[in-house]
């Protein structure tokens, strides 16, 4: 299919599209890792696989800053169960864990340290680097599920601000 698409629809750039000037922060994703992948399926499920109807995503995630340097770490933890027409579990679980490393520019002016240990993260730098960290879990997430009884697994589209909102 996408063969066809690209073959009927393609087009070639013939000159680089000029950056968008945006108030947002420069923010450089500069490694990902997978610490962590799983997917576990219940004895019973093994017997009886059923039709997954929905999944349910679960998520946590950790930051960490290196002020001098200008660069932040996310680890994101995601848990998706799969879940029959019903809305119950189905005993099919997928856990993965992924770090982000970001070069962000004047972040000392963005990231406000908190006299708890804690930090406080301007807003729009907030929005886009939960834009890309989750963005690049989507994909992760869609290949290592391709294939299994789990997969392909599209995690649904969210708004930024909410995985801000719900971090531990």
């Amino acid at each position: 299919m996408f063969k066809q698409l690209f073959a009927a629809h393609a087009f070639h750039l013939k000159q680089p599209l000029p950056l968008a000037e945006t108030s947002t922060p420069a923010v450089q994703l500069l490694d990902v890792n997978i610490f962590s992948y799983q997917i576990r399926p219940t004895d019973q499920y093994l017997q009886e696989p059923v039709q997954i109807y929905q999944l349910e995503v679960g998520h946590d995630m950790q930051l960490a800053f290196n002020m001098e340097e200008e660069l932040m770490g996310v680890r994101l933890y995601l848990n998706v169960e799969g879940k029959d027409e019903h809305q119950q579990p189905l005993g099919i679980n997928g856990y993965f864990g992924i770090e982000h490393e970001l070069a962000i520019d004047n972040l000392k002016r963005l990231v406000d340290e908190k006299t708890d240990g804690q930090y406080s993260l301007d807003p729009e730098l907030g929005h886009a680097v939960m834009n890309i960290i989750y963005g690049t879990a989507r994909g992760i997430v869609l290949e290592k599920t391709r294939g299994t009884i789990l997969g392909p697994t599209i995690l649904p589209v969210v708004d930024p601000d909410d995985l801000l909102g719900q971090s531990g």
